[in-house]
């Protein structure tokens, strides 16, 4: 397997994909880990996974406007979580000054115009990658509209606290300045790259292009204007609809296009997942009990501890592991197949197939087919075992052992001492060829004479018989030297008599045939007795109400045409064993 082939392999296995909560957050906040801590009553824990990904967690985590629960998967079974109350009593709890190690100072001076939510994170975001920044704000405080937000939800004294961490990361802070057009000119000389934060720089004129809402007009991929080097975000209160969330977005992308811009690289490449986006988990409802949203007793304090873990405990945790739930192969191995690929490439690229616990789960698949039918975007383990097992065979990984009984059995019946290839006797051509199957033949040869006699009386024409295997075994093994062996024999027979129609019994040797010869013109066994009618000796022997067990072969998952026709076949066979008319 190739790098490339594993990047598509992995790509189709979609239980790493991000849950709709972290999806939907502009700032991809893990919120199904961070209700797994709530839960466990971990409230230092939950605090850590907030601020891995929020800047001034503890001021955010209390104005959040909440797009995670819009699309929480609760909603359809009693409500979405109250992620965003939960946050605030999280932040309530363990916010406070924290540690905060930059990266070391780089040589860089970044300017940033306008201290509102979008410009202190932009800040924010450079001073920690270790640029040196400078803030010019005309106000006497950072945060700007911030402190119009009701002192109830957001206390003054939380907006000092957390953007005093500005400090701590020694930015240059300047407050009180006149933010115009001069000296816009004059920062864009002095410092290599200059974010305007929109929202603060509101109907101030710096000779650059404005949008329809008379903000500066910007790439909303990157945050570039028509300057070089000058970048902006924010504006969502202009627009007059102010998120905390995108507003925060707003100022993080320009920082993330500045450190592009240092590093001499492109600043769009690789930025479609930034922000809301889709997601491609699937996530089964079914069985989900339709649990109401707890609601706290004391309506104007929120959640207590205890409601809140009540609370935390309504998350589903939102995962995929369908073919898991449902596959005995993929259950005993406990992982899902983007970690299957990923161990099958490293046994193969890097381990030179020494690692022979990854030998065993790769020969352990029975190529069924129904993780591929189960799965929400068609991964098929079976299509990647083979793979592999083709690729160790050819590599001389492939300890002898794993196939070796199946492979005997295979060498057995083409051999001189079960094949057989002929004409019905006593005719020289066959407008039909019956190939019964190997496995029918060892295990009850009585069926095949029987059922190949009553074709001979049935059908015109003539009817051949073909004893082989399909080559299905070496197909499975990796073997496609033997696989194609055995084809080409089978092809050559068929030739010989005549390239009749060939009958089969087995729906794996109908599947074979389908793929790799498909010049052979084919019917089932149990198509052709539904024509031609059911031998007395097929009935069902039992009285009216007797229950009848089906067995649907994985060979016939995907053939509603082979499953019509043996459900009609046991329908008529019932009938007769009733004397029906």
């Amino acid at each position: 397997m190739e790098k490339n082939e594993l990047i598509a392999w992995e790509n189709k296995c979609i239980q790493e994909e991000s849950p709709e909560c972290t999806s939907a957050c502009p700032l991809h906040v893990d919120a199904k880990l961070f209700l797994k801590e709530v839960q466990k009553g971990d409230w230092d824990a939950a605090y850590k996974v907030l601020n891995r990904t929020m800047p001034f967690a503890g001021l955010l985590g209390r104005i959040c406007d909440r797009p995670c629960e819009k699309r929480c998967k609760r909603e359809a079974v009693g409500g979405p979580i109250a992620i965003g109350a939960l946050e605030r009593l999280c932040v309530e709890k363990f916010a406070g000054k924290k540690r905060v190690q930059p990266l070391p100072r780089k040589n860089h001076r970044i300017a940033v115009l306008g201290a509102g939510l979008a410009g202190v994170t932009a800040a924010w975001d450079l001073l920690k990658k270790g640029f040196a920044v400078s803030i010019f704000e005309p106000g006497d405080r950072l945060g700007g509209s911030l402190w119009d937000m009701p002192e109830q939800l957001l206390p003054r004294e939380v907006i000092t606290e957390e953007l005093s961490v500005l400090q701590t990361l020694m930015a240059d802070i300047r407050l009180g300045i006149n933010l115009d057009n001069a000296l816009f000119a004059q920062v864009c000389e002095e410092y290599e790259a200059v974010v305007l934060d929109r929202d603060s720089l509101h109907g101030v004129d710096i000779s650059l292009k404005l949008d329809e809402d008379g903000l500066i007009a910007i790439d909303p991929a990157t945050g570039t204007t028509e300057k070089d080097g000058v970048f902006a975000g924010g504006g969502t209160r202009v627009r007059g609809s102010f998120s905390p969330v995108m507003e925060t977005l707003e100022g993080r992308k320009p920082a993330l296009s500045i450190e592009r811009l240092m590093q001499k690289v492109g600043l769009g490449f690789g930025r479609e997942n930034e922000g809301p986006r889709s997601s491609r988990l699937y996530t089964s409802l079914e069985g989900i009990d339709p649990l109401p949203r707890v609601v706290p007793a004391d309506a104007i304090k929120g959640y207590s501890e205890e409601e809140a873990r009540m609370e935390a405990a309504r998350c589903i945790q939102c995962e995929c592991m369908e073919c898991v739930k449902k596959c005995l192969f993929m259950e005993r191995y406990k992982r899902y197949p983007k970690k299957y690929a990923r161990e099958i490439f490293n046994n193969e690229r890097i381990l030179l197939g020494a690692a022979h616990q990854y030998n065993v789960f790769t020969n352990s698949c029975s190529a069924c087919g129904l993780c591929e039918t189960i799965c929400p975007n068609d991964f098929s383990m079976r299509d990647l075992c083979l793979e592999a097992r083709r690729t160790m065979v050819e590599q001389k990984f492939m300890p002898p052992s794993f196939h070796e009984f199946a492979l005997q059995d295979m060498a057995f019946s083409n051999s001189a001492l079960f094949t057989l290839c002929r004409h019905e006797p006593g005719k020289t051509e066959s407008a039909w060829l019956y190939f019964p199957s190997c496995q029918l033949c060892g295990t009850a040869p009585g069926e095949v004479v029987s059922s190949y006699r009553y074709l001979q009386d049935r059908l015109s024409g003539g009817v051949g018989v073909l004893l082989h295997c399909c080559g299905a075994p070496a197909f499975w093994a990796g073997r496609g030297d033997l696989f194609e062996e055995a084809l080409d024999k089978i092809r050559a027979s068929w030739v010989e008599l005549g390239k009749p129609r060939i009958i089969t019994a087995c729906p794996t040797c109908l599947n074979i045939f389908r793929e790799h010869l498909p010049e052979v013109k084919l019917v089932s066994l149990w198509e052709i007795l539904l024509e031609i009618g059911i031998p007395d000796s097929s009935c069902l022997h039992g009285t009216a109400g007797s229950i009848v067990g089906v067995v649907d072969p994985c060979a016939t998952r995907h053939d509603p045409v082979e499953q019509k026709t043996f459900a009609g076949f046991l329908r008529l066979s019932a009938c007769k064993s009733r004397n029906c008319p």
